[in-house]
């Protein structure tokens, strides 16, 4: 696992959405158009360990403030959702940014996996849903894949795994994602045991291939329960 971190975040009242990995590339969607920007700028607190600045030249400079505990998948990895707040320069303009985000450490291979997918969705400051799922190499397609998902709930967010997550994946002819959908079952007898999600992308395109993979991305407009929130899908795989 490497120290590194990769970092996605979205606003979509402001135009703009971004994912990028420390020292390497970045992807801006801003204005509805994709430009591929020069190095991602990562810095941690030292005096808060769940805050990160994280800037691209020319484009913004945001603080990413995690707003719970980190979640950590069956392999170790750990993720976390963040209150982002920060600038950036729309059309020649400087522009306020708020939205949700998250930051996780990169990785540095798929080791023996053929693909990764990584998923976020935020609906407020209570409520957010993270998934991880992994194809083996020889697995022949999406419904072999091992997923992981969490539900993050309260004032502080705290997770919760789900224990049967279900993931589908629409694309269009030029393979980029069009639409997601989760469904949720929880072994739990107190509460709704299905929690289903739908998704659709407000922009995808794809980071710069870095050390041997690449990584699609796809931000999301989502709905749940009459809510609508804000996610950023990812899928990385070998070069």
């Amino acid at each position: 696992m490497s120290d590194l971190i990769a970092y996605s975040f979205s606003d979509p009242a402001a135009g703009l959405h971004s994912s990028g990995v420390q020292d390497s590339g970045a992807v801006v969607f801003a204005d509805g158009r994709q430009s591929t920007a020069g190095a991602a700028r990562v810095h941690r607190d030292d005096e808060q360990a769940s805050r990160w600045t994280v800037g691209v030249d020319g484009a913004y400079e945001v603080d990413l403030q995690a707003i719970g505990l980190p979640v950590t998948f069956a392999d170790g990895r750990r993720e976390w959702i963040c209150r982002v707040t920060g600038g950036a320069q729309l059309a020649g303009k400087d522009v306020q940014l708020s939205g949700f985000g998250r930051v996780a450490l990169a990785q540095t291979d798929l080791g023996d996996a053929g693909l990764r997918r990584a998923i976020w969705m935020v609906f407020g400051e209570e409520l957010a849903f993270a998934l991880a799922a992994e194809r083996p190499r020889r697995a022949s397609g999406h419904g072999q894949e091992l997923l992981s998902a969490f539900v993050l709930r309260g004032a502080e967010l705290e997770a919760t795994p789900i224990a049967d997550p279900r993931l589908s994946s629409t694309y269009g002819e030029d393979g980029r994602l069009l639409r997601a959908g989760l469904e949720l079952w929880r072994d739990d007898e107190h509460e709704e045991r299905s929690l289903r999600i739908g998704a659709e992308t407000l922009a995808a395109g794809e980071l710069s291939p870095r050390d041997g993979l690449t990584t699609s991305v796809a931000f999301l407009v989502c709905h749940h329960g009459g809510t609508e929130g804000i996610g950023c899908y990812e899928i990385t795989r070998g070069a």
